[in-house]
């Protein structure tokens, strides 16, 4: 395998949102809280991008998949909502297991588990949205993406997976990621390149929301204002429009709905992409986008 680094003409804000959760993944147990929030942060969401006819991406876990609540919501939001195409739902695996070992999660799929965990997830979204998913992001993300298991991410391409949003840590398997890796080189999108096979992988920039908020169960992180976020998002996306680079924060769905309700976050982020006019695009819109370019 070898790995492709792009190049963009123009600067982009590509938003995807994990959508995960469903209650207690230790016991398997709903929590109506997390549900709660998860619903406010769909409505929020669809809200905002409406507001803006902004595209984004769901990454969705198989298991909320499962709760009739959410499903009803998002159907509702859909029915509703003036996105159409510009709603990208794919899969965050189904679970919430990591593909690969973590410092802080010593349990980990195997190479036949995760495909299992892909399948049911896969089956789940064409069962409820009739979408046939392309697109993942491995739950918790890592180092480097999948580059240290390159016959995974050929076995993934075998079931359909065009592009994959894994890269999302330091060197050091924690966040935040940096803009440049531990050799100099942007950390952007690039392709895993088996020859006749090619999987594109959508790197995150900056830290997940979580941490931002001081929320993570793992990593330690002050807590931030709304106002000291948004400002870090707006730099972000000033070094991607200086660089034409692809800016691609991570957001997750019960995060926005705790602590962000009435969209402030993403609609400051996204108003400035347009002062810029910065393309707000999704993750099958990108990858769209660099297959065009490989022609």
């Amino acid at each position: 395998m070898k790995i492709e680094y792009l190049k963009f003409e123009k600067p982009m804000l590509c938003i995807g949102y994990d959508w995960e959760k469903y209650g207690d993944s230790d016991n398997n147990a709903v929590n109506e809280k997390d549900i709660e929030d998860s619903i406010k942060g769909l409505k929020t969401i669809f809200r905002i991008h409406s507001a803006y006819g902004a595209s984004f991406t769901l990454f969705s876990l198989g298991k909320v998949l499962e709760v009739p609540n959410q499903i009803n919501a998002i159907r509702s939001l859909i029915d509703r909502s003036n996105l159409n195409s510009k709603v990208d739902i794919q899969i965050h695996g189904y679970s919430h297991t990591p593909f690969l070992e973590l410092p802080n999660k010593p349990t980990f799929l195997s190479s036949s588990q995760v495909i299992e965990e892909i399948r049911k997830a896969k089956c789940l979204v064409n069962e409820i949205f009739k979408k046939n998913c392309t697109g993942l992001r491995p739950p918790y993300g890592h180092f480097q993406g999948l580059q240290r298991n390159p016959e995974l991410v050929y076995t993934l391409s075998q079931e359909g997976i065009n592009f994959i949003s894994s890269d999302l840590r330091n060197e050091n398997e924690q966040f935040p990621p940096p803009w440049n890796d531990n050799h100099g080189r942007v950390r952007n999108p690039y392709i895993y390149d088996f020859g006749s096979t090619k999987v594109l992988e959508i790197p995150t920039q900056g830290n997940a929301d979580n941490l931002y908020r001081g929320v993570s169960k793992y990593i330690k992180t002050p807590a931030l204002s709304t106002e000291e976020i948004l400002n870090i998002h707006i730099s972000n996306l000033q070094k991607a429009a200086y660089d034409c680079l692809v800016y691609t924060p991570l957001f997750h769905v019960w995060v926005v709905g705790r602590f962000d309700e009435d969209g402030r976050i993403i609609a400051g982020l996204i108003d400035e992409a347009v002062k810029r006019k910065i393309d707000v695009v999704n993750y099958i819109e990108l990858m769209n986008l660099v297959r065009s370019l490989d022609k």
